[in-house]
């Protein structure tokens, strides 16, 4: 048996650049190969279908068949078939649901159909032939119907159905008409479904979602709100409802008035809008414009009581507030400012006010309800003149004189006078002379006392106490401070041990140590008192002590001599005890015989104040004990 067959293959082309409705259909390349299947999704109503290949009808069921001979049909490997018979009963029908339109818009169908022969293996064998009859393809519930005539066979011919979406979802109905002859068969490949719409589907991206109008204008233009791209082929519309309604399209968006508007893209030639629920919404807010105020400063310029004035001395101050004007308007106040145009820095009002410095002002007329001035230029000035004298500049800038940029200390003083490198202790008329340690009079202080000063560099300026004010702003008289260390000397003495029994002798060392980093000058002199329980003698050349075992003496370098009371040593002319030195002289005490048992006296060497450059006598002497035990 040979038996012909048209095949239906849907094809869907989505569109996946749109970010809302995307139209999908059940594709016809999807479900399982044979007889009486249908691709996935798609409904029958009294048709007999098949899922068919290349080379089989059904799957395996049958042959395709051309010239005698089995064949391959070219094209699409899996698609749907719709047998057609004389005898059907009723027109049968497929169905396949389409999803995600867009009420309004247009859309396009493109399919292709195309009929072959097929056979049936049998004994004997039946070849079934070619369908002639025509087909039908319209959206079910749409009275659009579009009637297609199968030309061609074993071709797949191009064919286009186009609808406009009434609803969401929409179901395609594909209905072949009877082979008046013969049992027949009809293929169809669904290829693609298109959006025509050129407004697109995307809702219209806003850059602002409120207008607040500034008065006296109380209406916004809309169409500032949007600098995107406009779809090709649509325009930018604007209407009072979020589903476009008839009747509230608004004819001039650039003047809207208070109230609410939705942004639309339309496509005029198609009748259709991007959505049918826009979310792009602006709001123009309701103002109330009231009638501006007079200004009450009016625009004369302030008549003022004089133009100039001194400062004060030696403050210089003066008080604004003593210049009266003879025009002020009503309802405004005098006002002042630094500048003629009532801009930077700011007013001058309060406590300010009355203590200005020198410089120019400049007076307005201002009206504080309605914020606004007499004028932008100010004519009407004071100048605030500086007639304080500074006495210190007399001569200009001229430097205090001084005949020397040294000064160094003199032993046994650890500071130096100023004064001393002054040419004159006179200082200018009405002036006293004063010291800093920097050269711009400024931190920390000036010298308290120029008198008794360390090391450092210091400067002179003439100075007025009366106007606080100085000859220069920068000296360049350094005088140089230079201290030097002077000399510090202090006895100690070392002795193994202080207790002495009847008739016990013994070494002891005085040691003179300079502390202060300053060799000592000229001769050195110290003494030593006599006990009457202890004999102390000296030997008068340099030798060994018996102290700490056995500790060298420098005797040979001083001159012993004695009274009643006293030791008198005193250094050679030339020996000096180097900075931070000491000298070691020996002596030797033996106790006297009956002297009471417990008996203590105290040896006590004393440096003589001043006595080799020795500038600090407060550590001139030191006192050790000695006792007479059994």
């Amino acid at each position: 048996m040979k038996q012909k067959i048209t095949l239906i293959l849907t094809m869907l082309i989505f569109s996946y650049g749109l970010l809302f409705a995307q139209p999908k259909i059940a594709p016809t390349n999807q479900g399982s190969y044979g007889l009486n299947k249908l691709p996935d999704g798609w409904i029958s109503e009294a048709a007999e279908t098949a899922v068919s290949s290349s080379t089989h009808v059904g799957g395996n069921a049958y042959q395709w068949y051309r010239n005698g001979s089995s064949t391959k049909i070219d094209g699409a490997n899996k698609f749907l078939t719709i047998f057609s018979k004389p005898n059907y009963p009723i027109l049968p029908k497929v169905k396949m649901p389409i999803t995600g339109l867009l009420t309004g818009h247009p859309y396009k169908i493109g399919y292709r159909h195309m009929t072959s022969e097929y056979v049936i293996n049998k004994v004997p064998q039946e070849v079934i032939g070619k369908y002639k009859s025509g087909m039908s393809i319209r959206i079910e519930g749409q009275p659009n119907v579009q009637n297609t005539q199968i030309v061609n066979e074993d071709t797949w011919d191009q064919s286009y159905f186009h609808f406009e979406a009434t609803k969401t979802d929409e179901l395609l109905v594909i209905s072949p008409m009877p082979n008046l002859v013969e049992n027949a068969a009809l293929n169809i490949i669904i290829e693609s479904i298109t959006d025509l719409c050129k407004s697109g589907t995307n809702e219209v991206v806003l850059n602002s979602t409120k207008i607040t109008p500034v008065c006296p204008v109380k209406t916004g233009d809309l169409t500032s709100t949007f600098t995107g791209t406009i779809p090709q082929g649509a325009e930018l519309v604007w209407y009072t409802t979020p589903t476009h309604d008839p009747g509230t399209w608004v004819a001039d968006p650039t003047k809207a008035p208070a109230g609410s508007y939705y942004a639309f893209f339309y496509d005029g030639g198609n009748d259709c809008y991007n959505t049918n629920n826009s979310t792009a919404v602006v709001t123009v807010d309701k103002i109330i414009c009231i009638p501006p105020q007079v200004c009450k400063a009016g625009t004369a310029q302030a008549t003022l009581s004089q133009t100039s004035a001194s400062a004060s001395c030696p403050d210089l101050k003066f008080d604004l507030s003593t210049v009266t004007v003879s025009n002020q308007p009503a309802g405004t106040e005098l006002v002042w400012f630094d500048n003629a145009t009532h801009t930077n820095p700011k007013q001058i009002s309060g406590a300010d006010l009355k203590s200005v410095g020198p410089g120019t002002y400049y007076a307005f007329y201002y009206d504080a309800a309605m914020n606004c001035y007499n004028t932008a230029q100010s004519e009407a000035s004071v100048w605030v003149k500086d007639d304080c004298f500074c006495a210190a500049s007399i001569d200009g800038t001229r430097e205090v004189q001084i005949t020397t940029k040294n000064l160094t200390n003199v032993c046994n003083s650890n500071t130096v006078n100023l004064n001393d490198a002054l040419e004159s202790l006179d200082p200018l008329p009405n002036t006293v002379i004063v010291w800093f340690d920097n050269p711009t009079h400024t931190d920390p202080t000036k010298v308290a006392n120029p008198e008794a000063v360390g090391a450092g560099v210091y400067y002179p300026f003439y100075w007025d106490p009366v106007m606080n004010c100085y000859n220069t702003d920068l000296s360049e008289n350094g005088v140089t401070v230079t201290i030097n260390a002077c000399t510090d000397l202090t006895p100690s003495m070392q002795m193994d041990d202080r207790s002495f029994t009847t008739g016990t002798e013994r070494d002891f060392i005085v040691k003179v140590s300079e502390i202060n980093g300053g060799a000592t000058s000229g001769q050195i002199q110290f003494t030593i008192t006599k006990l009457s329980g202890f004999d102390i003698n000296y030997p008068i050349f340099s030798g060994n002590s018996n102290v700490s075992g056995i500790t060298p003496n420098e005797n040979g370098n001083w001159e012993f001599s004695e009274n009643d009371n006293l030791i008198f040593v005193k250094s050679k002319p030339g020996v000096i005890i180097p900075a931070n030195g000491q000298a070691l002289i020996g002596f030797h005490i033996k106790r006297k015989d009956g002297v009471p048992v417990h008996t203590t006296q105290n040896i006590t060497p004393t440096i003589v104040a001043g006595s080799g450059g020795d500038l600090n006598d407060l550590n001139n002497n030191t006192v050790t004990s000695v006792e007479a035990n059994n």
